[in-house]
């Protein structure tokens, strides 16, 4: 060694072994070697050189920003399920756009909830009122309810007088057993809900049917010729209470019709306070209140 150099130490078999296990060490020494100098001599001023160059840092930077889009769009792609692969339900909002939607009924949300299938589509239809309890809340349910059909070739259309019954509550069907059970009680059972229902011809289309709310039996219904026609539908009404087939069909005339409305109409409601008066109205803003003799 020069004069003013000191020796350099050779390495042991213990200080090469830890270099090789730790790569970054050596460089890490050489660093705040470097320091030191520059501490102690102060002759030269020690530097940060940037690893990267300008163009290099462009080129990182597009390719972050790359990734970036692709994983926005990967996470967009799964937002709607979990963990699980479960879809996320949502409520449904009707102003939303539902173009690429499916609808799923949640069972939940109602305590009793069944569908009904019909032959033609129902414009209109109305609970009728019985003698089996206001307000009732026991289940399972029974009803009365009368519907007018709109068939295709104006043929078919009648007044469906209809009994629904053992409706029971539905709210935990989609639950487990062992849920259901131990929160439903006996009201949950898997009894079929029963229907039975008397066909009336009806001339025309049923535009608006309403059952009188102080003589449930008395029912109205405006058609698509524009007439308004009242029926007495108590009979029906006796044979579906009693009868558990009753016949599908029966022939009836119209306990009074009126012919005052010279076009179609929809608008048609019975008074909450004056027993038996009726209001109708037909497209050309013709309003008729009548009180309909159904002796």
């Amino acid at each position: 060694a020069s004069q003013g150099e000191m020796p350099k130490k050779k390495k042991s078999d213990e200080d090469a072994m830890e270099e090789d296990s730790n790569p970054g060490a050596k460089k890490g020494r050489g660093s705040s070697g470097a320091a030191g100098a520059a501490a102690k001599g102060g002759e030269e001023e020690l530097v940060f050189e940037d690893p990267f160059s300008d163009e290099e840092e462009e080129l990182y930077d597009d390719m972050v920003e790359d990734d970036d889009i692709e994983m926005v769009e990967d996470e967009g792609g799964d937002e709607d399920e979990d963990d699980e692969g479960n879809k996320d339900l949502q409520v449904f909002i009707p102003d939303k756009d539902t173009k690429d939607q499916d609808l799923e009924v949640d069972n939940s949300a109602y305590e009793m909830l069944h569908r009904l299938n019909v032959e033609w589509p129902m414009l209109s239809f109305d609970f009728v009122g019985d003698n089996l309890g206001q307000a009732r809340t026991k289940l399972p349910l029974a009803c009365f309810a009368v519907g007018g059909t709109e068939s295709a070739d104006g043929k078919a259309d009648s007044v469906v007088v209809m009994h629904m019954k053992s409706l029971h509550r539905t709210k935990h069907d989609d639950d487990d057993d062992s849920d259901a059970s131990s929160d439903g009680g006996s009201d949950d059972l898997d009894d079929d809900p029963e229907l039975r229902y008397i066909n009336i011809p009806h001339k025309g289309s049923v535009n608006r049917v309403r059952s009188c709310p102080q003589r449930p039996a008395c029912v109205a219904t405006l058609s698509g010729s524009s007439k308004a026609h009242i029926w007495d539908i108590s009979g029906p009404l006796r044979t579906l209470e009693q009868h558990a087939s009753p016949a599908p069909t029966c022939e009836m005339d119209a306990a009074q019709t009126v012919s005052t409305h010279k076009a179609e109409g929809f608008a048609m409601d019975w008074s909450l306070i004056e027993a038996g008066r009726l209001a109708t109205g037909d497209n050309k803003g013709s309003i008729l209140k009548w009180s309909p003799a159904t002796e």
